[in-house]
């Protein structure tokens, strides 16, 4: 019946999210003793992605999303000048974060970087789904919005 759907929900405390043994046991790269570092990709608010940084060295299609956003720079030429909102705000879409090995369990370290729902509310709970070997984040409330599609409309 194709790919099965691993997931977990867990809460956001003091910016480190648990990450599931369930998920722990779907992904290649969250193995061994040291912190992993990695890099947070905003795909939409309320959905993040979290991809390894030996992924970014490996994988083509990532090296240059990297390269890209190395490369960024401001458009407008004065002080009075500004670039466009979506153009201002897109280094925040792709941050750096670390792993931590257990000894309880693996966390993902937010650091200082608040997860945005499409309300603008910060999200205190996320549900984590592993996605072509990288962990996606949702709030409850981008899952539940993805959810209420009809069946009908995604089986056609």
């Amino acid at each position: 019946m194709g790919q099965s759907f691993v997931w977990t929900e867990s809460a956001v405390a003091s910016g480190r999210i648990t990450i599931g043994q369930d998920l722990v046991r779907e992904l290649s790269w969250l193995t061994g003793s040291g912190h992993i570092e990695a890099r947070i990709l905003t795909l939409e608010p309320g959905r993040y992605r979290i991809i390894p940084n030996s992924a970014f060295e490996t994988n083509e299609e990532l090296k240059e999303i990297l390269e890209r956003f190395s490369t960024l720079s401001s458009t407008f030429q004065t002080v009075l000048e500004t670039d466009s909102p979506e153009f201002a705000v897109l280094p925040s879409r792709l941050l750096q974060v670390s792993i931590s090995p257990p000894p309880s369990s693996w966390r993902l370290n937010l650091s200082s970087i608040p997860l945005l729902d499409a309300t603008g509310e910060e999200i205190q709970r996320v549900i984590l789904v592993v996605r072509k070997d990288c962990i996606e984040m949702w709030s409850a409330l981008r899952f539940a919005h993805a959810q209420s599609v009809p069946l009908e409309r995604l089986l056609r």
